[in-house]
């Protein structure tokens, strides 16, 4: 079977990564060890190659890498940056290897592994809602009522809209008639 970037982009970002993150400050991360065993699971031809770092006249860095599946490939870049995320003139080989490692996993989001860490910090796979569907039976509650905010506020109440709630749906089912 020839690999698309569709078919792997559709395997990898249906990956549940849950357990194989870490937290730092407010930020969910896939860890790379876990990032590459799972791609050599999925996809043991892949390669990661590392790119010219750019220099800058500040003295900052930023590191590249391409990885390749196949014939496919995807770019990244990632500057290197302390724990507030501000650029690190005159980085370390540590502070760079660390870098590497993040860009590396940064990159395989691309191909769609952990890529819902990105969106909002979740380890489940995400799916978008691009259709303009409501899903969601609570929300699809308030959709039909003739009272929005009073349905929303018996909701939240209730405790049917939560963090997990999805806030696109939730406003197509406020403008819906």
């Amino acid at each position: 079977m020839v690999n698309t970037y569709k078919s792997v982009f559709d395997t990898l970002s249906g990956v549940d990564i849950t357990g194989y993150t870490e937290q730092k400050g407010n930020f969910t991360y896939l860890k790379w060890s876990y990032a590459e065993h799972i791609m050599s699971l999925f996809y043991p031809e892949f390669q990661v190659k590392w790119l010219s770092s750019d220099v800058l006249e500040d003295k900052t860095v930023i590191v590249k890498c391409r990885v390749e599946i196949g014939n496919l490939y995807k770019e990244g870049f990632l500057p290197v940056y302390d724990n507030k995320y501000n650029a690190i003139p005159n980085p370390n080989a540590s502070d760079i290897n660390d870098t590497k490692q993040r860009c590396m996993v940064k990159t395989l989001a691309k191909f769609g592994l952990g890529i819902s860490v990105f969106h909002n910090g979740d380890t489940k796979p995400a799916k978008l809602n691009l259709k303009g569907q409501i899903n969601d039976p609570e929300i699809k509650k308030i959709a039909k009522a003739k009272n929005k905010k009073t349905a929303v506020l018996s909701a939240i109440k209730k405790g049917e809209l939560n963090d997990n709630t999805s806030e696109i749906e939730l406003g197509q089912a406020l403008q819906s008639s």
